[in-house]
């Protein structure tokens, strides 16, 4: 965008997540990258989120049952469960502070609320392939923040914000859309399937060396 918005600054050598932006804000930075780079990039919806985040594990958090300070970046005053207290950082950590998830994510837990595409929606007893929730009740967040105690971080934890909200623990991940989540192929445009509507992470952004900063360096690279 034209300028950073971020309320905390980082200190020599750090590379930080960028915070206090708004869903609004987070629209029209993935519509600006999308014709940047020439792929369509968006918010993940809640599902697709929450895919990303467990990484194939089924605990409460991608680490296991438990998320400590040394883990993750949240309120260590408020540990999830009887387990012990950790640190109270007080702000956002650069984005390799801890290891990754099995898919090479950093950070999923803590350090920032990530903005999700989709509105707060109830859940159904049925099954459901990638649910997108409504418009109007609030776009979802999910992850906790350096802010939330630890039980806000759970893989499964929501919460929402009204669109227009930027708050210092409030901040973003893209996902580039695949060709299933776009244009029909041919195979489809014949067969008249319906495509399949899927925002995932390509394995390729996954990698390590290119989460580090991705947010932030892109919010540098549009002032020139």
């Amino acid at each position: 965008m034209d300028n950073n918005p971020s309320n905390f600054s980082p200190r020599a050598g750090e590379t930080l997540p960028v915070d206090s932006v708004s869903w609004e804000d987070c629209q029209a930075f993935c519509q600006r990258l999308s014709e940047r780079l020439g792929h369509t990039l968006t918010l993940p919806t809640e599902a697709q989120w929450e895919y990303a985040c467990r990484a194939g594990s089924q605990t409460p958090f991608n680490t296991g049952n438990n998320l400590s300070t040394e883990q993750g970046n949240y309120n260590g005053n408020s540990p999830y469960a009887d387990h012990p207290q950790g640190e109270y950082r007080e702000r956002t950590l650069p984005v390799k502070s801890f290891t990754p998830n099995d898919w090479g994510l950093y950070q999923m837990h803590g350090n920032l609320w990530e903005w999700c595409l989709d509105d707060l929606r109830g859940f159904s007893p049925a099954v459901v392939i990638d649910p997108v929730g409504p418009n109007g009740s609030g776009a979802v967040v999910r992850g906790g923040s350096w802010f939330d105690r630890a039980p806000r971080c759970r893989s499964a934890s929501r919460y929402a914000f009204h669109r227009a909200e930027r708050e210092r623990n409030l901040g973003l991940r893209v996902a580039m859309v695949t060709q299933a989540g776009g244009e029909r192929s041919d195979r489809q445009q014949e067969s008249g399937e319906r495509p399949v509507r899927s925002q995932a992470v390509k394995p390729q952004e996954r990698r390590a060396d290119k989460q580090a900063g991705f947010i932030k360096r892109l919010f540098k690279q549009d002032k020139k």
